[in-house]
């Protein structure tokens, strides 16, 4: 459950630069 989860932070910091 926690690894979509991750991709989902790790894509949102991606943006955020």
């Amino acid at each position: 459950m926690w690894l979509p989860l991750n991709f989902f932070l790790l894509a949102f910091r991606s943006s955020n630069i």
